[in-house]
């Protein structure tokens, strides 16, 4: 104890202390009693008295429990000491818990530790002082390029261009780089190239968003514009039903707003008919994606009360809901084309000029009421009208006032048929009236009646009024035919024997030989019409023309020839005049232009110039294919057209004088002439010769026939041709069957002659024998 300097020990204050055996003598065991606060017996083991008072204020200073960390104390004097409390339970046993008190004075250790820490304080600045701007000047090349690099890479963050890319290379190549900072640097720079690429691929994406987004506000406008111009009702239905969109169109169509009409159950603004249900299962099928289309035509109630037809297109669109899908209707007005619609379904019944039915529909007609009759064994009548000089009205008139006509005629017989009669118009001036059930009696009062109240008829045309009277043909069936086209053939017989018997009257068809055989021959003549121009079976022969100064033969006619069975020449008169009545007459004169102007290039390919000659009938002249195929001959034919002559009657020339004189001035100015044929038998050939554009006159063959022994024919032959040629115009005699009659004609001045005489028609292979087969191949193979 005594190499230490200070230790006491303590204990609890109700224990008797019992020192240990210790003979020193420096050392004393003392009690000391209390120390200030403490309040525990401290026995003394090894002390000094100055240290008695140094406890006390150590014990003021800090409580007992601090001393177990140990504390350093500090005195007035600035004498520093070191205290600190040890646990001791060995040297007296029976104390519950004893503390050895450690009291060391340590001021000039701690002072000579302040003084080494102070040293070690000043040495540690002055190198750090030194050290400091080194390691500054070392650092500052690196650290300002990471500072550069930082700052790219805080712009990095933000936004990303070449030029930020170029100043991330720019540090890349500086030298006083580390190896992390050169990684780092690359890693900045791609992440910089993903940036850019990234940067550029979104503003293409961008653009192209922006494009779409152009492209789609443009259609929005387009669709939004359609919806509010297009005139057609578009609705677009929910899966139930429902309208959620109507144009404005169609809001205006049904009076309502757009507004009122939401929620509104499409089905409900469809008039109600029997398709209706048909119609809302098919929508119900379009809402449950079971069909994709749908149409249907309805009626449909304007806001004004006024119905429309309209046809409406319902398509199902994509899938909106759970429910269903939406329905896409679009309607149109088409009222106008089913007005058009009905118009030509009339139209393909009826005549659009006086509204009866026409001769298709009539004869449909007929034949069903036929069947029944010959079923049933009940008579009916067919009266077929035709109205007498009608021709005269157009001519005189116009066709305006022939319409008028025509109109108050189909009037009169509607006002005068029965519920059950069925009148027609078949054809320009030609009407029928079907009697389903009547008996020759009733016919005839029908027939007479009607004759009575058609001359009642007066229209007012240019040169005063017109009266209108009826040539009447009725036939009864079934008695006296069995079929439609007989019954025609008889009802035509009968009104042509009214027309010959003085016209304005009927004629009741008689079942004789002599009426069987007239209609017998009509039929034969039409089929063979029919047949020949099926097969194309006629021929051309030519007849010469002489030049009676220079007794050469200057043209040839051409003329038509038929055969039968049996190569029998047949009359051409008989059958030109029936293509005029079932008007294939047309048809015919194009089939003749064409051999024609065949043979004419026959000709001239042998050199031989002759002019040819042929007939075009009055009804070629209302033929729109007249000039167009003159035209393609002459293109296919390269003939010398002035040696190409037309013939026409006076009749043609009158028929419809205005158009005619058109189309002859047209072919007139292409290098074709023109002839009058029959000349002298009408009351106006005067006026025509001079308004017409002819090159030839033909005398009729009347006047020349008996010319030898009929003074009165000379005379008047004399006359004809100095009143031709006063006009300019070459004269033509027909008919010239002598040589008397040949000197006669000379002798009056007469330019050409044509007859038996001369020569008669043959082919023209016969005329021309030794170059005609040779002519025909040379004009095939050009």
């Amino acid at each position: 104890l005594s190499l230490v300097h200070t230790f006491l020990l303590l204990y609890k204050p109700d224990v008797p202390l019992k020192p240990p055996d210790n003979e020193s003598g420096n050392t004393r065991i003392e009690k000391i009693g209390k120390v200030l606060s403490w309040n525990d017996s401290i026995d003394l083991v090894s002390y000094e008295k100055d240290k008695i008072g140094l406890l006390d204020r150590i014990a003021y200073s800090y409580p007992f429990e601090d001393l177990e960390n140990g504390v350093i104390y500090k005195d007035k004097n600035n004498r520093y000491f070191w205290v600190k409390l040890y646990p001791f339970n060995a040297v007296i046993a029976d104390k519950a818990q004893q503390y050895i008190l450690y009291l060391y004075e340590i001021t000039g250790d701690y002072n000579q530790q302040v003084f080494l820490a102070l040293q070690y304080l000043i040495f540690g600045l002055c190198l750090w002082m030194f050290l400091l701007p080194l390691l500054l000047f070392i650092l500052w090349r690196p650290i300002e390029n990471l500072r550069r690099l930082i700052e790219v890479m805080s712009f990095a963050r933000t936004e990303v261009s070449d030029d930020l890319r170029k100043k991330v290379l720019d540090l890349r190549k500086t030298n006083f780089l580390v190896a992390e900072t050169k990684q780092l640097i690359s890693s900045v720079l791609m992440l910089v190239d993903q940036r850019i690429f990234v940067q550029r691929l979104l503003q293409q994406r961008t653009d192209l968003l922006e494009e779409r987004r152009n492209e789609l506000e443009s259609e929005r406008e387009f669709v939004n514009s359609l919806l509010d111009t297009a005139q057609s009702l578009i609705v677009i239905q929910s899966s139930h039903g429902k309208i959620e969109l109507i144009n404005r169109y169609g809001a205006k169509l049904i009076g309502k707003s757009e507004a009122e009409l939401a929620d509104t159950c499409f089905a409900k603004l469809l008039p109600y008919h029997d398709d209706l249900p048909d119609t809302r299962f098919q929508l119900n099928e379009l809402t449950k994606g079971l069909r994709k289309k749908f149409t249907h035509e309805s009626e449909f109630i304007r806001h004004d009360g006024k119905r429309i037809f309209m046809v409406f297109y319902h398509s199902s669109l994509p899938k909106k809901d759970s429910y269903g899908h939406q329905v896409l209707t679009i309607a149109l007005d088409i009222s106008q084309r089913k007005h058009v619609e009905e118009y030509l379904s009339w139209l393909a019944k009826h005549d659009a000029l006086t509204g009866l039915i026409n001769r298709r529909h009539f004869v449909d007609e007929l034949e069903k009421v036929l069947k029944y009759n010959l079923r049933y064994r009940q008579h009916g009548a067919v009266l077929c009208f035709n109205i007498d000089q009608f021709k005269d009205v157009n001519d005189t008139s116009g066709y305006s006032v022939g319409d008028d006509l025509l109109k108050s005629v189909a009037r009169v017989l509607r006002k005068h048929a029965r519920e059950f009669d069925i009148t027609a118009r078949l054809g320009g001036d030609e009407f029928a009236m079907l009697l389903p059930r009547s008996d020759e009696l009733e016919a005839a009062e029908t027939a007479e009646r009607l004759c009575k109240a058609l001359n009642k008829i007066m229209v007012r045309g240019e040169n005063g009024l017109h009266y209108v009277s009826a040539s009447i043909g009725v036939v009864i069936f079934p008695d006296q035919v069995k079929s439609t086209a007989e019954l025609f053939a008889n009802a035509d017989m009968a009104m042509m024997q009214a027309k010959d018997a003085g016209r304005n009257g009927w004629k009741l068809f008689k079942d004789d030989d002599k009426t069987r055989l007239r209609v017998s021959e009509r039929v034969y003549w039409n089929e063979m019409v029919k047949r020949t121009l099926e097969n194309d079976s006629f021929e051309m022969y030519y007849q010469p023309i002489q030049n009676l100064r220079t007794k050469t033969v200057s043209h040839h006619e051409a003329l038509l020839r038929i055969f039968d069975d049996k190569n029998q020449i047949l009359s051409s008169q008989k059958f030109i005049l029936s293509a005029e009545n079932s008007g294939s007459i047309q048809e015919l004169d194009l089939r003749i232009m064409s051999k024609v102007f065949r043979d004419k290039a026959i000709l001239e390919k042998a050199g031989i110039l002759t002019k040819l000659s042929m007939n075009l009938s009055a009804l070629s002249f209302k033929n729109d294919s007249l000039i167009p195929h003159i035209d393609a001959l002459y293109q296919s034919y390269k003939i010398e057209r002035s040696g190409m002559i037309f013939e026409i009657t006076e009749t043609a020339a009158v028929s419809d004088a205005q158009r005619t004189l058109e189309i002859m001035s047209k072919i007139k100015k292409d290098g074709f002439q023109f002839s009058l044929d029959d000349f002298g038998v009408g009351f106006s050939s005067l006026y025509y010769l001079k308004k017409f554009p002819f090159d030839y006159v033909k005398i009729d063959g009347s006047f020349v026939r008996n010319l030898t022994d009929n003074a009165d024919d000379q005379v008047l032959i004399k006359a004809l041709v100095e009143v031709v040629k006063s006009f300019g115009l070459v004269s033509i005699a027909e008919f010239v069957e002598t040589g008397e009659c040949w000197e006669l004609l000379k002798s009056l001045n007469v330019d050409y002659a044509q007859g038996y005489f001369i020569g008669k028609p043959i082919p023209p292979e016969l005329i021309w024998p030794q170059l005609y087969e040779k002519s025909v191949d040379v004009v095939r193979k050009s």
